[in-house]
């Protein structure tokens, strides 16, 4: 954990977890906040492909990257990527953390502890 507390209800917004003095690397000049959420339809895969990794590699820049996915996970965050993480990603790290983790690593960790 980031050592923020996350907001712990869905109905709380980002904003309401950002501090006056963040600076997440997402809300920098000249960054397309539509990376973040590329869209389903009308697009080629690849140009889908490469927002997300343009998104990813900004997000692993933010100083906000671990408290962001934290408040994302924990909010049930259901499109988009939040502190570098796939929606996907964010429901895998969802189970891990309430101790149903599919993950085959975590599971080895788990049963070595």
């Amino acid at each position: 954990m980031s050592g923020r507390g996350p907001a712990a209800h869905p109905s709380a917004t980002l904003a309401t977890f950002l501090q006056p003095h963040d600076k997440p690397a997402c809300r920098a000049a000249g960054v397309n906040p539509d990376w973040w959420f590329p869209s389903r339809g009308g697009r080629h895969v690849e140009h889908k492909v490469t927002e997300l990794t343009k998104a990813r590699a900004i997000c692993r820049t933010c100083p906000l990257m671990e408290a962001c996915a934290d408040w994302a996970a924990d909010t049930h965050q259901m499109f988009g990527v939040w502190g570098g993480l796939s929606s996907k990603e964010l429901r895998a790290r969802r189970r891990c953390r309430a101790g149903r983790c599919l993950h085959p690593d975590h599971r080895r960790e788990a049963v070595a502890a």
